[in-house]
């Protein structure tokens, strides 16, 4: 009876000491926590680029969405998948020059001519699945994707040099003209502050997406630099614009919010919103790019427990989790020697 109470209090004092040990030490392990979460997320939803893709009968790529709000979207094809591929092959072919990369890319773009651009007055992406985070039920529109499509084109004309690719980043980037209104993805927030919406509809308001935005943007910019059109740079002036004068509506207390309603970022959307405005305050060395760079970058110095608290999410509590048992666990492990050589 006395070793049971002995081991009771054994296991009170570890899960106390657990808690102690990952408020003081818990941003040393913090990296690991999140890479376990990551891995374990995408492997038991098989999302992600490694597990969520598998190709239908005829070549196109279908991603797993699974179930989302207790909607299950299962499979479905997304044209940014495309896009995602031509990186992973980008990446390779840039480093070694390997021709099998570099067919696979033109392979996608030319994919994406032929499903979305050749037979349509237009080159408006349109999503035929519902997403129910945003309570979106019917088809809608992305600046993202058409941003990223533009990006691939980019690419393929890039390793080819066939003025095809150009031509059909024109009709893209003309998309960005139309109005959510006439079935289009920009917001007109000023005479010079544009949005370009992610998730575009006329089902409900626009949540302004935060990622979405500065993706797409930095496309048109890319673009830009390329061909050095006057729509695109109109585009993306415009939509650097309304990029600075929102940021604020963005920030919670050094945190970043994922879109202008006031969902939280997960831990990976906020390491990516710094990541994109480590881009912008170098390629545009503008102070406001610069302040909450440095003001969301410092969030992450901040107590990892703390941090974890304040700004919960599902993952971000899936890593405080993890990191607790990784300090929980050694300790355990000697409970339980204790308990087989002392109190047995």
């Amino acid at each position: 009876m006395i070793g049971n109470i002995n081991f009771l209090i054994l296991q009170i004092l570890a899960a106390i000491i657990g808690i102690a040990l990952l408020f003081v030490f818990g941003n040393k392990t913090e990296k690991i926590s999140k890479i376990i979460v990551e891995f374990l997320y995408y492997r038991l939803t098989k999302r992600g680029l490694e597990h969520g893709i598998k190709f239908a009968d005829d070549g196109t790529p279908l991603y797993h969405y699974g179930r989302r709000d207790n909607v299950n979207i299962g499979y479905r094809y997304n044209p940014i998948v495309y896009a995602w591929l031509a990186d992973k092959e980008y990446k390779i072919f840039k480093k070694n020059s390997n021709k099998n990369s570099r067919e696979k890319i033109l392979k996608y773009a030319d994919a994406v001519i032929e499903k979305h651009i050749n037979n349509k007055g237009n080159a408006i992406i349109e999503v035929d699945f519902p997403w129910p985070p945003y309570k979106i039920t019917q088809t809608w529109r992305s600046a993202l994707y058409n941003g990223r499509l533009l990006q691939l084109l980019m690419r393929a004309y890039e390793l080819s040099n066939e003025d095809k690719y150009l031509n059909i980043c024109k009709v893209i980037i003309d998309t960005f003209f139309i109005d959510i209104n006439n079935n289009g993805v920009r917001v007109v927030l000023s005479e010079n502050e544009w949005w370009y919406e992610e998730y575009a509809t006329n089902e409900i308001k626009p949540p302004f997406i935060l990622n979405g935005m500065i993706s797409a943007t930095r496309c048109i910019y890319d673009y830009f630099k390329l061909t050095n059109s006057e729509k695109a740079e109109e585009l993306y002036k415009k939509g650097m614009n309304a990029i600075k004068s929102n940021l604020h509506f963005y920030d919670r207390n050094g945190y970043s919010y994922y879109d202008k309603i006031g969902n939280i970022s997960s831990p990976y959307y906020h390491d990516f919103h710094i990541n994109l405005l480590d881009y912008l305050r170098n390629e545009f060395k503008d102070e406001i790019f610069e302040e909450y760079y440095k003001k969301w970058s410092s969030n992450l110095k901040w107590n990892f427990f703390i941090r974890s608290l304040k700004n919960p999410t599902n993952r971000s509590m899936a890593a405080l989790f993890i990191n607790y048992l990784i300090y929980l666990f050694p300790l355990e492990l000697i409970i339980i020697i204790l308990k087989l050589f002392i109190f047995s």
